[in-house]
């Protein structure tokens, strides 16, 4: 072989040495731009997350300030109620003093009144309640022999009617002479 063969095949070798060196380098960049793809995704990705986890922790820390402020607001009504609460015993001890109270003047008055037996009637008046006692509604008010005073009897053949058109004509009505 001679030296202008010898050339050739030097000159291919260095050919093809540079063709490989292009094309390793170019698959190196090739790896290397995809690895920077690569980070640059994860970190927007990691970007992404530290956004999420701070608006998730704002959000947490709200709904912390919102628990604490209904935790202060319970508070705040379990003192109102408890407020409500010794003053609605002292408004019933206030109540229970004056029914004491009342008791107490209403007994000075049996005792002072000479129309009441404080022994055996507890308070009542002697003469039968004429004049100041008034039957309650339950009661028949009837006169000496045994008729009602409002002229309605509480047969089967009475009505409604009769009771009202009765009232007009009942106990208040009578003169005290006429009884």
């Amino acid at each position: 072989m001679d030296t202008t063969a010898w050339i050739w095949i030097a000159i291919a070798i260095i050919v093809v040495l540079l063709v490989v060196v292009f094309l390793l380098r170019l698959s190196r960049g090739r790896r290397i731009r995809q690895a920077e793809e690569l980070k640059d995704r994860a970190r927007e990705q990691a970007s992404s997350l530290r956004e999420d986890a701070t608006e998730s922790g704002l959000l947490a820390r709200e709904k912390e300030a919102v628990a604490a402020r209904t935790a202060a607001d319970a508070e705040e009504a379990a003192v109102a109620a408890e407020r409500l609460k010794i003053e609605a015993q002292r408004q019933h001890s206030a109540a229970a003093e004056s029914d004491s109270r009342s008791k107490e003047q209403l007994h000075e008055a049996s005792v002072i009144d000479p129309d009441v037996d404080a022994t055996e009637n507890a308070g009542t008046p002697q003469d039968g309640g004429v004049g100041t006692s008034r039957p309650t509604s339950t009661e028949q008010v009837s006169d000496h022999d045994g008729t009602p005073l409002d002229g309605v009897s509480d047969g089967p053949d009475s009505t409604p009617d009769d009771e009202a058109s009765a009232r007009g004509r009942g106990r208040h009505s009578q003169e005290p002479g006429n009884a």
